[in-house]
């Protein structure tokens, strides 16, 4: 039972977001420069707190979880730069190279 009321406040909510979205493009306007710089550093100083925050706190496990933990969070970033590389190489290479697998 709580997994369908989970998954029907999550349907809900979906619902509400691209519900507003639909009306927010039609109603407002374009965010400012300040506003975009502003949102911008906003969320960098959330995410470094986040990530300051783990910085301190990881030293406190056991050692054992530690490296677990520490070995999830390499193979995490190493897999983010291999996925983000990749979606920056791609479209460069399809251009230039403009290949297709059915010219033959």
């Amino acid at each position: 039972m709580k997994k369908f009321s989970a998954v029907f406040i999550t349907f809900s909510l979906l619902q509400l977001v691209l519900a507003s979205e639909e009306h927010s493009e039609e109603e407002s306007e374009k965010p400012t420069v300040a506003e975009k710089y502003g949102y911008g550093t906003i969320a960098i100083v959330i995410v470094s707190l986040v990530t300051l925050v783990g910085f301190l706190i990881l030293p406190c496990f056991k050692k054992t979880i530690f490296d677990h933990i520490l070995s999830i969070l390499t193979a995490l970033a190493a897999s983010t730069l291999l996925c983000d590389t990749l979606l920056h190489i791609l479209p460069q290479v399809k251009t230039k190279f403009s290949f297709s697998l059915l010219n033959t």
